[in-house]
């Protein structure tokens, strides 16, 4: 939706074909006139025969919709791609003799899972490999959004056609909408109501790996339990591994001070972000961190508010310590409770780097700007 923002910007006439269902009938207003979506609203979480067949469906309904829009495209960019719709999108670009871009997000996360994945996370990881088996090298342009990511493709790519592209786009108008747009109901019940000289800490998002949120956790527990700060932690969590999060906090003694929220609407994360002191962009951990980019990372910088991370994938590129947040080595639980420890201490220090963050999603991360690359592709240059 930012990348199809971006470009009209920028002049280019460009629309979306989602092919997986939107969550719920809620969403369907939201649409817009660029988007199309080949699925009706399904009940999340999708799982099982049920995911992997509406994934076909969709898939093939794209490729039909493709088809009956041939005559007006001159470029298809492919996101999160697999082999399935890679082959259909090959296929309609060598017909029409169309552009074909794609996208590295990251690298699929559960190749490097330490628990046991299931059939249709195995399904997944094939289609991912037999994409950049068979589909990869036919690509006019690969964009990839770490430098990680640039390495090992470059390895295996003609050269200029592996290219970087800005991560994390944010559409600000909608963002600053959605800062003042009020909480609701369910979310004002469920967050604790703030005390004045107590600084909250929260991360919104997903626990698919826990290594980054422990580590955050057990750095407030320090904060707390041997530096004796007032602080809270609030955890929106939406998937993953939240019973192991919440059996951990009960380890704790800061634990009597975190909560966790489960199923909270997408429209009140930003709002709830203005109820911060500190925002969380927590690591996932090894390859998979390296290889993506935490797409947190523009809406929390624009949300005024100072942000704590590890030096993980390319955050020091946009990311200045001590500045515009606040980054430490990876592991290292010392420096990171340093840090924790100074902005909770300092409401003037987090004042100015939530002000910097704030000019660095503007400066960095507005898609108009953003998606130059995309548009200098799309435009058939080098």
């Amino acid at each position: 939706r930012n990348m199809v923002k971006g470009l009209r910007a920028n002049g280019i006439e460009a629309s979306i074909i989602v092919t997986f269902p939107p969550p719920d009938r809620s969403s369907t207003p939201l649409l817009r006139r660029e988007e199309s979506f080949t699925l009706g609203p399904a009940v999340f979480p999708l799982s099982g025969i049920r995911k992997v067949l509406l994934k076909v469906w969709g898939t093939v309904a794209g490729f039909r919709m493709l088809l009956r829009k041939r005559r007006e495209v001159t470029t298809v960019f492919l996101t999160a791609p697999g082999f399935l719709e890679g082959a259909l999108v090959l296929l309609f670009c060598r017909l029409w003799k169309v552009r074909f871009l794609t996208e590295r997000g990251d690298v699929i996360r559960w190749r490097y899972s330490e628990v046991r994945i299931s059939p249709v996370q195995r399904l997944a990881i094939l289609q991912d490999t037999l994409f950049d088996r068979l589909i990869l090298r036919n690509v006019d342009v690969l964009f990839v959004v770490s430098s990680f990511l640039e390495d090992r493709y470059k390895r295996i790519m003609t050269p200029g056609t592996v290219r970087r592209i800005t991560p994390a786009l944010i559409d600000l108008e909608e963002y600053r909408r959605l800062k003042s747009a009020p909480l609701s109901d369910r979310a004002k019940s469920d967050v604790p109501p703030r005390t004045a000289s107590r600084v909250r800490i929260l991360y919104a998002g997903s626990c698919l790996e826990t290594n980054g949120i422990k580590h955050m956790l057990r750095c407030a527990d320090a904060v707390y339990a041997q530096h004796g700060e007032d602080i809270e932690v609030v955890l929106v969590l939406s998937v993953g591994l939240i019973d192991d999060v919440e059996r951990f906090v009960r380890t704790l003694a800061v634990g009597d001070r975190c909560r966790i929220l489960r199923g909270l609407s997408f429209h009140d994360v930003v709002p709830l972000y203005q109820t911060a002191d500190i925002l969380v962009i927590p690591e996932m951990g090894d390859v998979v961190a390296n290889a993506g980019f935490p797409s947190k990372t523009s809406e929390c910088l624009a949300s005024g508010k100072p942000v704590i991370a590890t030096e993980f994938s390319d955050l020091s590129t946009y990311i200045v310590h001590g500045r515009s947040g606040m980054l430490s080595p990876v592991g290292d639980e010392s420096g990171y409770t340093e840090n924790l420890l100074r902005l909770v201490r300092d409401a003037s220090l987090r004042e100015t780097m939530g002000a910097e963050g704030a000019a660095v999603a503007r400066t960095q991360f507005e898609n108009s700007a953003a998606v130059s690359m995309l548009v200098e592709a799309v435009r058939g240059r080098p």
